[in-house]
């Protein structure tokens, strides 16, 4: 097969047109050199604003942290407390730290987590009304990048504390969210407070349902018999 012939004015040529495309963009950039300088600016500026926004973040989340921590501490003393009068008071205080570190930091992720103890709290002192507040206000604010257990935490929350308040309804609802927001241990869970609600409000064969379906899923001899006895008991009074 024969070579090509190559073409030598166009290889001569095309160093030219190299330069002269060079020396164009070299005029142009002469031409607009301050439009050029200032983009480089702007672009240097809103690098160094990034930066200095991650560095301002990340200290109010550690600055929330310490005193979230401070919190916990009295939150975890009145669980153990023994004396009701000394561990209400220690949840009292517990609501408190709580409060400061959601108004100090309410943009940071410990602030959300703050809101929910703060409600978990509230729940332990029987203050349901508030605790609803808090449990209702953090599902409407879930930071971004939840795997699903914070919203979890709320759903969980905000089903007891209603369920406190004697609105299974509303109770049942959330618990119904909680299934079907989470498996494992908060689905479990989900399902044995679904069924309480069901019972309370007469639902029967509603709640059997559920019982049977958690069956299944229980490995534990203890929990089986509960639901079984449970389940028992509910198929008893459908004959009655």
């Amino acid at each position: 097969m024969p070579k090509e012939k190559v073409d030598r004015k166009r290889l001569l040529k095309e160093p030219d047109e190299f330069i002269s495309t060079s020396m164009r963009a070299m005029r142009w950039l002469r031409r607009n050199s301050r439009w050029v300088s200032a983009g480089a600016v702007l672009v240097v500026v809103c690098g160094v604003a990034v930066w200095g926004w991650k560095v301002y973040k990340d200290r109010q989340e550690a600055q929330a942290q310490k005193l979230q921590t401070q919190a916990y501490s009295f939150y975890a003393r009145a669980a153990e407390e023994a004396e009701k009068t000394a561990s209400q008071d220690l949840m009292g205080k517990a609501v408190e730290r709580f409060e400061a570190v959601i108004k100090q930091f309410p943009d940071t992720r410990t602030g959300w987590i703050a809101r929910v103890y703060r409600g978990r709290a509230n729940y332990a002192l029987g203050k349901y009304d508030e605790a609803v507040q808090d449990f209702e206000t953090a599902l409407g604010s879930v930071p971004s990048g939840d795997d699903g257990t914070m919203r979890a935490l709320a759903l969980q929350g905000l089903g007891l504390a209603l369920q406190a308040k004697g609105n299974w309804e509303k109770a049942a609802a959330a618990f119904q969210s909680l299934k079907e927001a989470a498996a494992g241990s908060f689905g479990r869970m989900a399902d044995l407070e679904l069924a309480r609600c069901y019972e309370k409000q007469g639902k029967t064969k509603e709640a059997l349902f559920v019982y049977q379906s958690l069956l299944g899923f229980l490995s534990e001899p203890l929990q089986r018999e509960m639901v079984q006895a449970q389940m028992a008991r509910l198929s008893q009074s459908l004959k009655e």
